[in-house]
């Protein structure tokens, strides 16, 4: 059964977008709360960890890979590359924000963020020039050896990625937005030592380690 195909994320994704305009309203003291949570800082010039597992890779991969500096020199903190994570208490990224312009004050930041099973993306502006925005909502759905990731953006956009688990690893993710034609499959493979090595979508390699 395909993505579109499925009853089950239809109704959850009727009930996200409702769920989308009454975010907006309590999203502010919802990214306070997930800040609380932040006990240390990861610095990146591109992406080096992921909110989802692996969405450096799928459906998309960037033309540049991200580094962590050695050292975060000014011109490093003025790159519009500048990523920063915020990291729970187990180390794992619940915070993460990022530029959409090097002139942050009128175009503020982007800033994603985990409030309990949703990941919240939305552009502040610590400058108060302009009212702060919530752009889309994702939801993590465990059903059985799956997990979704539901997210949309009202009115009219959608995207859902499906992971299928064998074991604690993805073993093969399907994905599904409002403006494609078709689904994709991307198969995961992995080495000898449990490594993710390539990821394929039928023959052709869509991401290699090598």
């Amino acid at each position: 059964m395909t993505i579109v195909e499925s009853e089950f994320l239809k109704k959850q994704l009727a009930s996200l977008r409702g769920e989308f305009h009454p975010f907006a309203a309590t999203m502010e003291s919802a990214l306070s709360t997930c800040r609380e949570r932040v006990v240390g800082w990861n610095y990146s010039l591109g992406d080096t960890l992921n909110l989802v597992p692996h969405e450096n890779l799928i459906p998309g991969i960037p033309e540049a890979k991200g580094r962590v500096p050695v050292k975060l020199t000014r011109q490093g903190l003025n790159s519009k590359r500048l990523i920063k994570y915020g990291l729970d208490d187990t180390g794992v990224p619940i915070l993460e924000i990022r530029r959409l312009d090097k002139d942050i004050e009128r175009f503020g930041e982007l800033v994603r963020f985990i409030s309990s099973d949703l990941i919240v993306c939305c552009q502040i502006f610590n400058s108060g020039l302009h009212p702060n925005r919530l752009k889309s909502l994702t939801r993590v759905i465990r059903q059985g050896n799956s997990i979704h990731y539901e997210s949309v953006n009202p009115p009219h956009h959608w995207a859902v990625r499906s992971d299928l688990l064998c074991g604690s690893r993805i073993s093969t993710s399907s994905f599904m937005a409002t403006s494609w034609h078709r689904q994709l499959d991307y198969d995961f493979v992995c080495d000898s030592a449990d490594r993710l090595d390539a990821i394929l979508i039928g023959d052709h390699t869509h991401w290699s380690a090598g």
